[in-house]
């Protein structure tokens, strides 16, 4: 069965890393083969009844996808895998995730995969960590359940990591005194993943922030389907669905040369959630309705990856 493969969704960014040690990143790797598979009726009929609806369908087989460099062969990987009818504009089927090949444990492996894929949108891992620190420990045995990651997170990865950088000027000082409102209010607006091939794309949604009476502006905290992103004039660009339903372009503040550092880190997160949903700080005082505040999109991360 020849398939599709999003490279920019949340089964590259997760998922693949856990369950295989890989990211793809290359065009030709989009379109995959999966060898001898075989319909797995029971594992079809467990899933939710909006996923069957969607005509999903669980398939053992064996995944075969190019490597990065065409002459390095294939990656080849046993599994359990979940696959979507072609969407309207494409003759291909879709995968849509990978799990353990079992199915008696499907219920807390999709769990995983969930809680996985919501803390890479969080930044609380990346890609890179994962293919790292949980790829060997799932091949294990060693992650059965979302605390496994949280343990492993606590235990292997934080130590690791260089300390967040909270350095702020005396007028943001704020922003990281309000760290229970702002990580608050990212858990409130979560907005699960749109499909992987951006079929039935929700609009941005939003929350007022509530920050401590020495923040001179006022912000809101977005979650929103994340196009594209980059760089342009010294700002930040970032192209969204907005809450009407239609694309807009969101513009950063310019850069300033001691907040630099918070100005590429939130380029960063941008980019690496181009294709599915991200978080952003919006700034909507008169002045600045509408800016993208890079800033304090920043140290919102900083603040979810000092979360334990």
């Amino acid at each position: 069965m020849e398939i599709f493969i999003n490279l920019h969704g949340k089964l590259n960014k997760a998922s693949l890393p856990l369950r295989f040690g890989f990211s793809l990143s290359q065009q030709h790797q989009s379109f995959a083969t999966l060898d001898n598979e075989e319909y797995d009726p029971i594992g079809t009929e467990r899933q939710r009844g909006d996923e069957i609806n969607q005509g999903r369908k669980h398939f053992l087989g064996t995944l075969i996808v190019n490597k990065e460099q065409k002459n390095d062969g294939q990656y080849i990987q046993n599994g359990r895998f979940v696959i979507a009818p072609p969407p309207p504009d494409r003759d291909l089927h879709r995968l849509v995730t990978v799990l353990r090949n079992d199915a008696e444990n499907l219920k807390n492996d999709i769990a995983t995969s969930r809680h996985l894929e919501g803390m890479h949108k969080r930044s609380r891992i990346t890609t890179e960590e994962i293919i790292r620190y949980l790829h060997p420990a799932y091949l294990d045995g060693k992650i059965r359940e979302s605390n496994d990651i949280e343990d492993i997170l606590s235990d292997l990865i934080i130590p690791n990591k260089p300390k967040a950088d909270l350095t702020l000027s005396t007028s943001e000082k704020g922003f990281a005194d309000s760290g229970p409102e702002i990580t608050d209010a990212i858990d409130d607006i979560d907005v699960d993943e749109d499909t992987d091939e951006g079929e039935n794309i929700t609009p941005l949604v939003f929350k007022k922030l509530d920050l401590k009476p020495s923040i001179k502006y006022s912000y809101v905290m977005a979650d929103a389907h994340i196009l594209d992103a980059g760089k342009r004039d010294d700002l930040i660009w970032v192209r969204v669905i907005n809450s009407k339903g239609a694309e807009q372009e969101l513009r950063s503040f310019s850069v300033r040369a001691h907040l630099s550092h918070h100005h590429d880190r939130a380029l960063e997160y941008f980019k690496s959630r181009v294709g599915g949903r991200g978080f952003m700080a919006i700034c909507v005082s008169d002045k600045y309705n509408g800016v993208l505040a890079e800033s304090v999109t920043s140290i919102a991360l900083d603040l979810m990856k000092e979360r334990r």
